[in-house]
């Protein structure tokens, strides 16, 4: 769980498959620290017992329940481990394209951020893939870094019509969280390129008989 939320956590008292109800002592420790006995005693009914517990900071929690015992049953106990995580703050990814409809042999330049809020995040660790068209089969342009400068930018050329769809997913770490973007290229036939013909005289008053150059 993250901080600040609320774990259920039930206790199950047994003996065999009977459930009992009996009284049961409820404590946790915290990093390894000393026992905290801040929750209490409760009892189950018919062998179990459920509670609510929110978490202030994050840490390594084991949370234990002690049955003591009576003079028909033996004592016993249980413990569950709970690793809370920090908050993390949100990301934006945000992908890019220079030219989304350009002509097959032309290049178009990619760029990726990585944001959280109006803040850019650098040396940031993002993967990079794109799906051929029709859908197929994704390919991979590699893991990047944000570097320096929080922006990716690489450079690709198409050699055949179609769409691509690019996708950057940037993981997360112990501090923000995980986001992803994409951007949808539609690459079309190259364009013939324009030609003119030019016709032109020597001459172009000739007299009758004469001879002219085109």
């Amino acid at each position: 769980p993250a901080v600040n939320q609320i774990v259920t956590l039930t206790v199950n008292l047994k003996a065999g498959s009977t459930g009992l109800s009996k009284p049961i002592k409820l404590w946790y420790t915290k990093d390894g620290g000393p026992r905290i006995d801040k929750i209490g005693t409760f009892s189950t009914v018919n062998g179990v017992y459920t509670f609510s517990w929110p978490f202030g900071s994050k840490g390594t929690y084991v949370y234990h329940a002690e049955f003591a015992g009576d003079t028909q049953y033996v004592a016993s106990s249980g413990a569950v481990t709970l690793n809370v995580q920090p908050i993390k703050t949100t990301t934006t990814t945000t992908f890019t394209a220079s030219n989304t409809n350009p002509a097959v042999g032309s290049a178009v330049t990619l760029s990726v951020t990585v944001k959280a809020g109006a803040t850019v995040l650098t040396n940031k660790q993002v993967t990079v893939t794109h799906t051929y068209p029709g859908g197929t089969s994704p390919g991979s342009d590699g893991v990047k870094n944000t570097g320096s400068s929080g922006v990716i930018t690489f450079t690709q050329s198409f050699g055949s019509t179609g769409q691509r769809i690019y996708h950057a997913e940037f993981g997360g770490d112990s501090q923000y969280a995980a986001s992803s973007g994409s951007v949808t290229v539609n690459v079309k036939p190259a364009t013939a390129t324009a030609t003119t013909t030019t016709l032109t005289a020597s001459n172009m008053n000739p007299a009758v008989g004469s001879t002219i150059t085109l």
